[in-house]
């Protein structure tokens, strides 16, 4: 019989080594689009009756309508195996909004507008296709610059479930710029064509601090900002609304 001492020096084996789980990263839903088909005002059956003295019913089935022929229409005509639409709607002033498919994230919709125009002009003259925003993106002031970029997302995601974001926050100006303070500004991105006031908030808390939402202006050379009246990119060391010259 082996003594206590023999089973204590018995060779311990080798443990095999932990592995470290790999990080999944965040997948973001895909951004659906819409796009907007607005109609001439008084010559139309669609911009003189579609609109309050007509029920739902009878707007959705212009709708149905117009969903069939549209989708036929650009699966007729373009490099397309799937409908690129998968719902239609009609406003009561006689626009009729479609709303993309997911499946298509390669489409670019805008190469699109004179297919579409035409497979409705059974309507009438449609004098302009609005393409609506993938993303839409706000800047957030007075973030601590000590919390990483994933923290702000998650307490984004956790306090405001109802924003969706399409990708990651990003600080608006580079590490250098952000060494010796303590709060700096962030890029939003949530999907979809959002306005700030559709949001209905005008602060929101991240990680137990107040940070002030403002509207994101993408900058140019034609970009001039109201605070230090410099033009083109030096727009981005400054927090005021921001003029264009077209």
């Amino acid at each position: 019989m082996r003594g206590w001492e023999t089973v204590q020096n018995r060779p311990q084996k080798p443990k095999a080594p932990t592995s470290t789980a790999k990080l999944i990263p965040t997948k973001y839903p895909q951004a659906e689009r819409e796009v907007t088909c607005h109609f001439q005002n008084g010559n139309t059956d669609i911009a003189n009756s579609i609109q309050s003295d007509k029920t739902y019913a009878e707007r959705q089935a212009v709708a149905d309508t117009a969903l069939r022929q549209v989708n036929t229409a650009l699966v007729d005509s373009k490099d397309v195996l799937a409908p690129l639409f998968i719902r239609a709607r009609v406003t009561v002033r006689g626009s009729i909004i479609f709303t993309t498919s997911n499946a298509q994230n390669n489409v670019v919709y805008e190469h699109c507008s004179t297919i579409i125009a035409d497979a409705l002009s059974y309507h009438g003259k449609c004098e302009k296709v609005e393409i609506g925003k993938r993303f839409s993106q706000f800047l957030l002031h007075s973030v601590p610059t000590h919390l990483s970029l994933p923290e702000i997302s998650d307490s984004i995601a956790t306090n405001y479930p109802q924003l969706v974001q399409g990708q990651t926050p990003r600080w608006l100006t580079p590490t250098d710029g952000r060494e010796d303070k303590t709060n700096s500004t962030i890029v939003m991105t949530l999907t979809g064509n959002i306005k700030k006031a559709s949001i209905g908030r005008q602060n929101l808390i991240v990680c137990n601090r107040e940070c002030q939402l403002d509207d994101y202006i993408s900058y140019g050379r034609s970009t001039q900002c109201h605070n230090c009246n410099n033009w083109g990119p030096l727009r981005h060391r400054s927090h005021k609304t921001t003029s264009r010259i077209e």
